[in-house]
């Protein structure tokens, strides 16, 4: 994930849609009006974050300030979390939106989570430091040790850690890429029958012209000739008319 840094500092919500479902809140239009509306619903903040390479997945470390939220994550009634961005520079592939360039909203806790059950709580550590927190997870994420943050001390605060897999944004954004050879080659063959009707369509206004020509050819020299025998008609009346005299 790029910019990893920026999420140091970024909060955690606890937000109920209308079905009573832990969820995202509603989208707002700018990072100042999402940083805004989501206050009511902060329960945690990341404390530290990173990623492991020998799994592939991203994890971050939060102090949970809510008592209720933090059993409930105990029980395990609470499990998944969803991150939320603003897209500053991206692409859309098919169904997935890439971000090239973003601003971290927050990450919130979900029941039924956007990225696979990959995202979620794997461990946590009560009134420890956050040393003693890796120390007790080091075996879940390896690269935790490295983390600068190591020995700060968060006395009786709670520490937790959630995993980020991108193995599913991964085969999701495979099954864009099909899916996008897909629509292109459909693309491609409708592009080839429209060149083809418009083909058509010129070779027949050809047609058209050609016979609108002729016909008007055809009505000129009829004319010409009506004309002609008009006056035939007249100059035998003058004729006549001399005769008689």
């Amino acid at each position: 994930m790029k910019n990893l840094e920026r999420w140091l500092g970024a909060p955690g919500l606890e937000f109920f849609n209308e079905n009573g479902k832990r969820d995202h809140p509603p989208e707002s239009k700018t990072e100042t009006e999402a940083k805004e509306k989501q206050k009511p619903y902060i329960k945690t903040k990341i404390i530290d974050i990173g990623y492991d390479e020998q799994s592939g997945n991203f994890w971050e470390m939060s102090i949970v300030y809510d008592e209720k939220l933090y059993q409930n994550i105990l029980d395990e009634v609470v499990k998944f979390v969803s991150p939320s961005i603003m897209r500053t520079k991206g692409k859309e592939i098919g169904p997935i939106r890439i971000a090239d360039d973003y601003i971290p909203i927050h990450y919130a806790f979900v029941d039924e989570p956007a990225y696979g059950e990959q995202a979620r709580v794997v461990g946590t550590c009560s009134r420890c430091t956050i040393a003693e927190a890796k120390e007790k997870l080091d075996p879940l994420i390896a690269s935790l040790k490295d983390s600068p943050l190591q020995n700060t001390s968060f006395n009786s605060e709670t520490d937790v850690i959630n995993q980020m897999d991108n193995t599913d944004l991964e085969k999701q954004l495979k099954a864009a890429n099909d899916e996008n050879d897909k629509n292109k080659k459909i693309v491609d063959e409708l592009k080839a029958e429209i060149d083809e009707i418009k083909k058509k369509n010129k070779n027949l206004q050809m047609k058209i012209t050609t016979m609108m020509t002729t016909k008007t050819k055809k009505t000129k020299n009829k004319r010409q000739q009506t004309k002609k025998l008009k006056k035939r008609k007249k100059k035998n009346k003058n004729l006549q008319q001399l005769f008689k005299k």
